[in-house]
């Protein structure tokens, strides 16, 4: 999901749990974002 090295030592658990933030955040507003269905 991340596309740079984080400059501090995060645990998977905190990536996860950002991860897992920012998805839902672009479930919330609609992004078109990685949507396959393009008919």
């Amino acid at each position: 999901m991340l596309f740079y090295q984080a400059a501090l030592p995060l645990s998977r658990q905190t990536l996860t749990l950002v991860s897992g933030l920012l998805r839902a955040h672009r479930r919330k507003i609609g992004s078109q974002w990685r949507k396959l269905n393009t008919s």
